[in-house]
């Protein structure tokens, strides 16, 4: 009996640990233009949209146009990057949306645009 109850919480405790110790949830955004050349210096900021919370993350992208983001919770977040001081791609913007899972990274790549005016939208 004693042996059981035993073999019983050695099994929970293993498997609580295993799925306690799975890698935290990690992002890569690339970030181009529109003839898809990559972006360097592009701010990349990281939030939820109903609370316009930001979360731990606003990075700028490294001359490949990639920026590297880590997390602590798994769940969906919008990705909003903007580039404006930087000779030929100052005020352009590209929105997105990442899926965060413990154990993965997530991959996107984000196009730059122009804004589109008040009147046209």
């Amino acid at each position: 009996m004693k042996s059981s109850l035993f073999l019983i919480i050695f099994s929970i405790g293993t498997l609580l640990f295993v799925s306690c110790n799975k890698e935290d949830p990690k992002a890569i955004i690339t970030v181009v233009d529109d003839k898809n050349r990559p972006v360097p210096n592009a701010e990349v900021k990281i939030y939820s949209k109903p609370t316009d919370l930001i979360l731990e993350d606003v990075q700028f992208t490294n001359n490949e146009g990639k920026s590297y983001h880590e997390f602590i919770f798994e769940g969906t977040l919008d990705v909003k990057v903007t580039v404006t001081n930087y000779s030929i791609y100052s005020d352009l913007s590209g929105e997105g949306e990442i899926v965060l899972t413990r154990g993965e990274t997530y991959e996107t790549t984000i196009t730059l645009h122009e804004p589109i005016p008040p009147e046209e939208q």
